[in-house]
C-alpha cells in the first residue's frame, strides 16, 4: 500500500489572532452604528417635515378663511356688526348677522378660543379642533393650534384694515 507524502508543519498556527478578530469586530461595529445611526435621523427628519407640512396647510387654510372676511362693507372692527344687509347674508356661517363672520363652527369642529367674535376682531385668537389639524398634532405630545394677532389700528380712507399675523405652534418632542 502507497503512503501519501508528509505536508510539512508550518511553524506558526494556522486562522487568526485574537488582535485581528477584535479589530474586524471594532470596525464592524462602527460601520453598523454609522448605518443605524443615519436610517434613525432620517426618519426623525421625516416626521419633522410632515408637522411642517401639516402645519403650513392650517395655516393657508386660516389664512384663505380670514381673507374671506375682508369685505367693503362697513363692519364694525371691534363686534363684527354690519350696518349694511348684503353684508350679513355674505358669511360663510350667518347667524343673525351680529358677528357673523368668524371662524367658530362647532358643526365643522373648527373652534375660537374666544367663541362667536368677529374672525378680525382685535387681539389674539386661538383656533383648534379637527376642522383645522389632524387629531393627533392636536394631542400629546404636541398640542398644536393656529394663533392669529388682529391689529386694526391702520386705517384707510376712514376704514380700519385689518393687520392678521398667523402662527402655527407646536411643541416638538
Amino acid at each position: 500500500m502507497a503512503r501519501l507524502p508528509r505536508r510539512p508543519r508550518i511553524s506558526g498556527r494556522a486562522g487568526y489572532t485574537l488582535v485581528e478578530v477584535v479589530i474586524a469586530v471594532l470596525l464592524t461595529s462602527i460601520m453598523v452604528t454609522s448605518v443605524f445611526s443615519v436610517a434613525l435621523t432620517s426618519k426623525q427628519g421625516g416626521g419633522k417635515m410632515d408637522r411642517r407640512l401639516i402645519a403650513s396647510q392650517a395655516g393657508k387654510q386660516v389664512s384663505g378663511s380670514l381673507r374671506n372676511f375682508v369685505t367693503g362693507c362697513s363692519c364694525n372692527a371691534t363686534t363684527g356688526a354690519c350696518s349694511a344687509v348684503s353684508c350679513t347674508i355674505q358669511g360663510p356661517t350667518p347667524r343673525g348677522g351680529v358677528a357673523s363672520w368668524y371662524l367658530n363652527d362647532p358643526a365643522n369642529n373648527v373652534n375660537d378660543s374666544r367663541g362667536d367674535v368677529w374672525a378680525l376682531a382685535a387681539g389674539l385668537h386661538t383656533i383648534t379642533g379637527t376642522g383645522v389639524l389632524p387629531a393627533w398634532f392636536l394631542a400629546a405630545p404636541y398640542n398644536a393650534n393656529v394663533q392669529y394677532t388682529v391689529d386694526n389700528s391702520v386705517v384707510v380712507n376712514g376704514r380700519p384694515v385689518p393687520q392678521v399675523t398667523l402662527n402655527v405652534v407646536w411643541t416638538e418632542p
